[in-house]
């Protein structure tokens, strides 16, 4: 379940409400509630009221929408507020992110665990997949060595070696921890490398562009028959990132809008061409732009709205056909989830992905 919007402090039912006769119920297998009744108390200030309690914040914590949160009274030795949620410190932090969104509604939606204890990757899987978000991210916490970090990646379906809007969201969940600073940069460490993170009002994440091959003309003839798409006269690529990519340029903007993605497809030319995404690219109807639908069926969902990798192989793929050093990428849009992305490369190779990332969902894993 999804909380639209950022978190917000819920208040406790009052007893006029009538909420307070029955008991929060919550079904979930990954993030644990706890729920308990609040006694009824004479309000401070008239006669006969008892002074107030403190009580440990496990037994006033409540559900909601499968968090644990409180109403104001902890045990500071149990627990400590990030936000407005309370979380105990030995559990991991959980939350989801809206990642490039170009409104409300829109962009990718990241996972993101931070933990104080490396986990087992089944463990990891099983929460990616309770968590139900297109990929997550699972950061170990090294105090006071936060500044270099590990990450890990998990879609529902498997593990991957990088996500850049995952790996920005990470840094968001950091800086909102307190365990990164803005303005300030940290690094996450990946299997598919080391990636570099500016933190200031945005995020700034550094792709390196690792490898390139151009696919042939035969091959990329039976690229666009398998896709059913006109392809533009720039040759197909295959560009690597920590991610492979298969860059697709295609003729015809409005058919590349109107095109229906199949995962069977997708899975094909991924095993085809060794590539984690197939990314479709065509000259945006606004002219100041790209547009971009990457399809993700080889690693996780058929298609994501927002994509940190992808945008940056897209990048130097049009620098090297067009000489462009700046690129602004729309995504999302054809999916109902409309995103933007603002990129550079520099000489080094290294595209600079810039975007926010948004709380949607914060709280305790159980």
């Amino acid at each position: 379940m999804m909380i639209v919007g950022a978190p917000r402090r819920v208040d406790a039912p009052s007893a006029a409400s009538g909420s307070a006769t029955g008991t929060p119920r919550c079904s979930s297998s990954s993030i644990g509630c706890h729920t308990s009744r609040r006694p009824a108390t004479a309000a401070p200030g008239h006669r006969g009221a008892a002074a107030p309690r403190r009580r440990p914040a496990q037994t006033a914590k409540r559900c909601v929408a499968g968090v644990d949160v409180t109403d104001g009274y902890r045990d500071p030795g149990a627990s400590r507020m990030v936000g407005h949620v309370f979380e105990d410190v030995m559990a991991p932090s959980a939350g989801l992110y809206g990642v490039f969104a170009e409104q409300p509604g829109g962009g990718s939606v990241a996972g993101v665990v931070l933990t104080r204890a490396a986990l087992r990757a089944d463990r990891m899987q099983a929460i990616a997949r309770d968590l139900a978000a297109p990929t997550t991210g699972f950061v170990v916490l090294n105090p006071p060595f936060d500044d270099e970090l590990p990450i890990r990646f998990f879609s529902p379906q498997q593990e991957m070696d990088a996500c850049g809007y995952v790996t920005l969201a990470a840094a968001t969940a950091l800086r909102e921890a307190g365990h990164w600073t803005a303005p300030g940069t940290g690094t996450l460490i990946a299997a598919g490398g080391r990636y570099v993170l500016t933190l200031t009002t945005d995020a700034r994440l550094d792709v390196p562009i690792r490898d390139h091959r151009v696919i042939s003309d035969d091959d990329g003839r039976a690229i666009g028959a398998t896709l059913d798409l006109p392809l533009a006269d720039w040759p197909c690529e295959v560009i690597a990132t920590g991610l492979r990519h298969l860059v697709v340029p295609i003729a015809d903007d409005a058919a590349l809008s109107a095109f229906a993605p199949d995962r069977t497809l997708a899975e094909h030319l991924g095993a085809v061409h060794g590539v984690d995404t197939i990314g479709l690219i065509s000259k945006h109807r606004a002219h100041d732009a790209l547009r971009l639908r990457d399809l993700c069926a080889p690693v996780g969902d058929l298609e994501e709205p927002a994509s940190g990798t992808t945008s940056a192989a897209v990048t130097y793929f049009t620098h090297r056909h067009y000489g462009t050093s700046q690129l602004v990428v729309r995504q999302g849009e054809d999916m109902g989830r409309p995103s933007l992305l603002r990129t550079t490369i520099r000489a080094d190779r290294v595209v600079e992905v810039v975007g926010v990332a948004q709380p949607i969902l914060t709280g305790a894993l159980h």
